[in-house]
């Protein structure tokens, strides 16, 4: 009587977001039958997640808003591109890596700078370089990737829409739109985000 007992065992969440369904606990032994009651759930946020931590709550990694577009389709002249983000989990920094995939066109060095827009909540400021620059995206010509990894001690927020923008000079010769993908890798207590 009065003992509080601990139980802890494994699951594997299912691959679709859910709710936490409702729960209760009963006991019956030989003496005696408890019925069933529901029982309190810890709601505390996780990974940026409000109620995150109520068991079975299932949330999918995902960009739930990535959108990409550009200032000037004409050849040769100044393009602004601009990046917009918005994830259903944080990514913390300095684990936390977008990759913008297939930028054909797009001619620049190794580092490129990364510039605010309007209502980008300073997303510009949460991307360094591996040498802790800040406001610097890292291009590969070869995959043609821009590699943006979240600074040390940042945090890409869950639900927050985060807005950037690279400065370019499109190809002098005429292209269609490139099919272009953003993907995240996340600390291993995560997934990757699509």
């Amino acid at each position: 009587v009065g003992t509080t007992y601990e139980l802890l065992f494994n699951v594997t969440n299912p691959a679709v977001g859910q709710l936490s369904p409702a729960i209760s606990l009963s006991a019956t032994s030989t003496l005696v039958t408890i019925l069933a009651s529901g029982v309190e759930k810890d709601s505390n946020t996780i990974f940026g997640i409000v109620g995150g931590r109520e068991p079975l709550r299932v949330v999918v990694p995902e960009f739930t808003v990535k959108a990409i577009s550009q200032s000037s389709p004409l050849a040769g002249e100044d393009n602004e591109i601009t990046v917009h983000l918005r994830s259903s989990l944080d990514l913390p920094g300095p684990f936390g890596s977008i990759i913008v995939s297939n930028l054909d066109g797009l001619v620049e060095t190794n580092q490129i700078q990364l510039f605010p827009v309007t209502s980008g909540n300073a997303g510009e400021y949460l991307f360094c370089a591996s040498d802790g620059s800040e406001r610097i995206g890292e291009w590969d010509p070869t995959s043609l990737d821009l590699n943006l990894t979240v600074c040390s001690g940042k945090t890409l927020e869950a639900g927050v829409d985060y807005k950037f923008m690279i400065e370019t000079t499109n190809p002098i010769v005429a292209q269609s739109s490139p099919s272009i993908s953003i993907l995240a890798t996340t600390p291993v207590s995560y997934t990757h985000l699509r």
